[in-house]
Order: C-alpha cells, then structure tokens, then sequence
C-alpha cells in the first residue's frame, strides 16, 4: 500500500453502490451480508469484501483489488516468530523498568511487534505500547505499558506472547494516552467481564467466562470466513451495530501472519458489551468511515498532540499519528528504496479508532 495517495487526493462524495444490509448480527454465528464487493469512491485498490458476524461483533473485510506480492512485506510476526523459537523478551537486564523491555529477535527476518500485544510473565504482565520493528539478529528496547497493577515480582525475567490482543479501548489508551489510562481500562473492562475481584490484570478478564467462550466459540468461525478471501489485508470491527475501529495491513500475507490475535483481541472487547437488539452497520456508514481514514491528515507520531506516552519516548519517525474530525490512528510505514522522498511511504500496518 502506497500511502503518497492519502495526502489530500480523496474527494468524499459516497455515491455509487446502494445500501446493502448484512445480517443481523444477533442472527447466529458465521453469518455473512452482501455477496459482492463493495467500492468506496474515491479510494483506489481498496473495497469492502462481505461481512462477517458471530454474535455482537461484525467484521467487515477490507480487500486489496490489485495484487500484492507475498513477499513485499518481509516481516516475520509474533505469531511465527513465537511458533519457531526466534523471539526473547526479558525485562531489561539489571535495570527493571515499567514501561521498557527488551526484544531480541534471532530469526531470519524483521520482527514486526503490534501495539496491543498481550506479554505474560517477567516482574508483570506488559502490552506492547506501539508498532514496533525488530531487526532480524538484533536487540531492541521496546515501549510497553503494565496491565497488571500491583504485582512487582517473578521467577522469571522472561515473557511469553499471550496470542492475543488486549480489548480495544486498552489498546487505545495505551497508543495514544499513557499508563494511569491503561490501568483504568482494564479495571474498567475486568467490571464488564465480571473478573474476580481481587485481580488486577487484564487476564483476570480475559480469561472470565465472558471473555472465554467468546473466543472459544467464535474464532474459528471468523477464521475459516476470513481464511475464503486472499485479498483480505484488514478489517473494519463493528459492536452492536456501531464502528469501534478498523486494522489494516499493507499486503494479504501480512494481515494472516497477524490475524490470530487480533481476531480473538475483537471477540473478548466485544463479549464485555451488552448484546442490545440494533440493527447492523449501513454499509454506506462503513464506506465512510475507509474514506475518513484515508483522507485524514498525518504526520510524524512524535510530534502530533495525539502520540501517546510510547509514541512520544521512542520518537519513530516511520510510525505515523492519523488524525481527523472523528478518526484516531497510528500507522507503522516503511519507505521504500525506489521512494523519491520520505512523503512516498508503504503502510506496513495501522490501527485505526473513533475519537471520543
């Protein structure tokens, strides 16, 4: 994905394709909506593939209409790289701090690491506080935040991907606010997943029945109708009829390397919400909300007033803060050799959220 394009080249007039309605997403599991792809005028190479429904959660599939190679985007991500042993992560040695720990990355390829990524184990459970890219055979200190307020010993210094990611609004917090914001996340989605009490991490909500069998129930269901299209490179993620966010990716490979966790992240933010009878996402609501996205203006996530506390420290030049009247992102770019200029960048992944 070529993101010179975004700067200033969509007109938004949302015409073309009529409304078309999905299923209702109290229907059942696995249900599906329109049979055809949906255009966004206005966006070039990208539509809106047929929805997807398990229960309150609609995921409405966002497809690449030109071909990407598989090995455009050469990174490795957590997923794979925890499959096959080239991933260690440890608190930083000697020096133990809150918000850092340190990646090393020993396989054969650059390790591409999501904000949002649940970490389990060290001194305490951590997330992953923005995109971050580790080297193939290099070590690297990464931003993190504490999802689990209270605990400050181990056994061990190392961590394990957890194979999820955390529930959208802690997320959120910690891509663009800072750690008090996070802690109060997770309290608050432990409330709604009826966690036990006396716990202070987001595993004590995750792992509620709530959030368990959702994902039990549901993943495999959003896999296997995800896993029919290859064009699939992200998704817009609906609750109870109304957008909450969209990920995106810069080729269909990378978006499967990834998939794993981020679907199940969906299925437990959604099994915290009240199923309440409304009806789905328009698709014309949908359709606006890809165009915002791409219209929206960016710059550098160090220097945009909405870059989080991780964003900020790290100063990343290739992560990007999106900021519009309602949108909210960051995207992790990559520029590439045959770039005339640092404007000419590739989308490597962006997370995307409606601004409260």
């Amino acid at each position: 994905m070529r993101i010179a394009f975004l700067f200033g080249l969509i007109g938004l007039a949302l015409v073309g394709c009529g409304p078309q309605r999905a299923t209702h997403p109290l229907a059942g599991g696995g249900k599906t909506g329109p049979a055809q792809d949906t255009a966004v005028e206005g966006v070039t190479d990208y539509a809106l593939a047929r929805p997807v429904t398990y229960r309150n959660l609609t995921l409405i599939p966002v497809v690449s209409t030109k071909e990407v190679p598989d090995d455009k985007f050469d990174y490795v991500s957590l997923e794979e790289a925890r499959k096959n042993g080239w991933v260690e992560i440890v608190e930083l040695p000697g020096n133990e701090e809150v918000n850092r720990l340190q990646v090393r990355n020993t396989g054969p390829r650059p390790l591409l690491l999501l904000a949002g990524q649940l970490l389990i184990g060290g001194k305490q459970d951590r997330i992953v506080g923005k995109d971050t890219v580790v080297p193939a055979g290099e070590l690297v200190d990464v931003p993190v935040y504490c999802v689990e307020h209270g605990r400050w010993s181990g056994s061990s210094e190392h961590f394990e991907y957890g194979g999820t990611q955390v529930p959208g609004d802690v997320k959120r917090s910690a891509m663009f606010r800072g750690q008090q914001e996070v802690w109060n996340d997770v309290a608050e989605y432990n409330a709604q997943t009826e966690a036990p009490r006396d716990g202070t991490t987001i595993q004590g909500g995750l792992n509620s029945d709530k959030a368990k069998a959702a994902v039990d129930e549901g993943y495999s269901v959003l896999r296997d109708a995800l896993a029919n299209d290859k064009r699939v490179i992200g998704f817009v993620v609906c609750v109870n009829g109304e957008i909450s966010g969209m990920e995106l990716f810069g080729g269909p490979s990378l978006f499967r390397s990834s998939a794993e966790g981020l679907l199940k992240g969906a299925l437990a933010d959604a099994a915290a919400a009240p199923i309440v009878d409304k009806p789905p996402v328009p698709i014309e609501e949908a359709k606006r909300f890809l165009a915002e996205v791409f219209r929206s203006r960016r710059e550098v996530a160090a220097k945009s007033r909405d870059a989080g506390m991780a964003a900020r420290a790290a100063n990343d030049p290739t992560l990007l803060s999106v900021d519009h009247d309602r949108i909210i992102g960051q995207e992790k770019t990559q520029v590439p050799s045959s770039a005339k200029s640092a404007e000419d960048r590739e989308l490597i992944h962006g997370s995307y959220g409606i601004r409260k």
